[in-house]
C-alpha cells in the first residue's frame, strides 16, 4: 500500500510502517516540507496514496 506522511506523523510510524512493507513517502526534510493540506491532499490523490496526518483541521480540506 502507497501511503503519504504528514510532517506531523512520529517517525517511529514512518519506520515500522517501512518495515511492515509500506511504500511511505515522507515529505519531511524535502522541498515540499511546509506545504499547505489542501496541497499535501492533492498530492496524495495524484499518487493514489493513503494520507495520514493528526492535524484535526484537515477535513475541511476533503472534497
Amino acid at each position: 500500500m502507497k501511503v503519504l506522511v504528514d510532517e506531523n506523523i512520529p517517525l517511529i510510524t514512518v519506520e515500522e510502517l517501512r518495515l511492515k512493507g509500506f511504500d511511505v513517502s515522507d515529505i519531511r526534510g524535502s522541498a515540499e516540507q511546509g506545504i499547505t493540506d489542501e496541497v499535501l491532499w492533492q498530492k496524495a490523490q495524484q499518487e493514489k496514496r493513503l494520507f495520514i496526518t493528526t492535524d484535526k483541521g484537515f477535513s475541511i480540506h476533503r472534497e
